[in-house]
């Protein structure tokens, strides 16, 4: 079964970004929580959010630089708000080693980003023991699939110790492409895109990226994609 991971804020630059949010509105920290938590609904069908059973999690947001007290004060209010849910803390890049993250009662699932371009190489197993001895959950919130950041035998090692490790819950690449209506590939982003984005089946879009290189990265990731949905 698939589930909705759902960040309350799309933003790298964590508490002060959610600061300049309220901006001049004078509501507290969990004012735009809030607004999502209680007024939305999803669209076409008349179900509140908490009741989605599509939905497997909140995340306060993406690789967010939050204290430990901010991020419990946000998990504190979305579970006051929805007790089906499961909480994800949204710093993602090990902070959850330091003393008191792990304990916390209302974080469910803590992450970790892997990308050798920024010095953050893959731990996956060691970052899994630590989450596991404090039975929580687990899982890879993004990893670099491409050549910058794995051979393909790296990815195929990588992917193999998701399947194969059981205090590893999941995985997540960063990022697949789509295609525009008329059917055409969607342009290169920038920030990078020339690497990290995947087009299906392959195209090659910088130096480390051929179109030969992407498809057998994309073969080693549909196949890993299979495995996991018939590991469910």
């Amino acid at each position: 079964m698939l589930g909705l991971l759902v960040p309350m804020a799309a933003l790298c630059a964590g508490e002060p970004a959610i600061q300049k949010l309220k901006s001049g509105t004078g509501r507290p920290n969990m004012s735009f929580v809030t607004r999502s938590g209680t007024k939305l609904v999803v669209d076409g069908t008349g179900v509140v959010y908490k009741d989605d059973p599509t939905i497997l999690c909140w995340e306060s947001g993406n690789e967010l630089d939050s204290t430990l007290e901010w991020e419990r004060e946000i998990a504190v209010y979305i579970k006051s708000l929805d007790s089906n849910h499961l909480y994800m803390v949204g710093p993602a890049f090990g902070i959850f080693v330091k003393q008191g993250w792990i304990d916390v009662p209302e974080f469910d699932i803590f992450q970790r980003h892997y990308y050798r371009v920024w010095n953050l190489p893959w731990a996956a197993a060691k970052d899994a023991a630590a989450v596991a001895a404090a039975d929580k959950v687990f899982i890879v919130g993004e990893y670099g699939w491409d050549g910058k950041n794995a051979t393909i035998e790296e990815l195929k090692g990588w992917l193999k110790e998701v399947e194969t490790n059981t205090t590893v819950s999941g995985d997540l690449f960063w990022a697949l492409r789509g295609r525009k209506e008329n059917g055409d590939f969607m342009a290169v982003p920038g920030a990078g895109g020339e690497w990290w984005a995947l087009y299906y089946p392959g195209r090659t879009t910088g130096p480390l990226n051929s179109e030969a290189d992407m498809k057998a990265r994309v073969h080693i990731l549909s196949d890993h994609a299979a495995f996991m949905k018939m590991a469910q």
